[in-house]
């Protein structure tokens, strides 16, 4: 753009956001959306990681939509924003938890499965 080469080459973007999509890290291809890659199991793990972020980082730590997640974070030297580890850090401080990113969410889906009476 403008005739500059991008400081973070797609590649490396890909990386640090699914690096971030705790509990689904390391599968590049979830973020593939070639023809090629439409319908295998690494398109879902985005959907999934989506759902179980907004139950509760969003639905119920009430995190701002503006500011979280924040997996790439172009102002950081690396690129590398706080998600996943700023969500817990912000809520256990209020709290006095020690609650973990993925136990977060986690919380809801146990709830949902238990509560309908769903094996997994």
């Amino acid at each position: 753009m403008l005739g500059q080469e991008p400081e973070f080459t797609e590649d490396y973007v890909t990386k640090i956001f699914t690096d971030k999509m705790v509990p689904y890290e390391g599968d590049q291809l979830m973020l593939d959306y070639s023809t090629e890659n439409m319908y295998p199991e690494h398109i879902v793990k985005p959907v999934a990681w989506h759902r179980h972020y907004i139950r509760f980082w969003k639905g119920s730590a009430l995190l701002c939509d503006w500011r979280w997640p924040d997996l790439f974070n172009a102002n950081a030297p690396d690129g590398k924003g706080m998600s996943p580890e700023g969500e817990p850090k912000f809520l256990n401080a209020v709290t006095g938890g020690d609650l973990s990113f993925v136990q977060g969410t986690e919380i809801l889906t146990y709830s949902f499965f238990k509560a309908f009476k769903i094996s997994r």
